[in-house]
């Protein structure tokens, strides 16, 4: 903006009353503005783009704090119910058989 203030005053202040110079003046405010909408037009998908993956992301952080909370709860339920090294030892075996589940499927 301040080049089409300054490209006016100085053709006023030299007297140009050549037409060009108006065209030039009208044309660089038209490649302004065309590239200020171009901005917007690509700003603003991204802006949403941006906000939803972190929405996702929260989401999925969120989800993963629960699921912990919800294994801790679950081990302490565990404990309160069986002696250590039976529950350790059941669990092992819970997970060893997790492992083998996978490579049968």
């Amino acid at each position: 903006i301040l080049h089409l203030i300054c490209s006016v005053s100085v053709s006023l202040v030299e007297g140009n009353t050549d037409n060009s110079l108006h065209i030039q003046v009208l044309a660089n405010a038209f490649v302004f503005l065309a590239a200020n909408i171009a901005g917007i037009f690509t700003h603003f998908p991204t802006e949403i783009a941006q906000r939803q993956t972190f929405v996702e992301t929260r989401k999925c952080i969120e989800a993963r704090l629960s699921s912990q909370r919800e294994n801790q709860k679950q081990e302490r339920l565990l404990l309160s119910v069986l002696p250590r090294h039976v529950a350790m030892e059941m669990k092992t075996d819970i997970e060893g058989q997790k492992e083998d589940m996978q490579f049968h499927k």
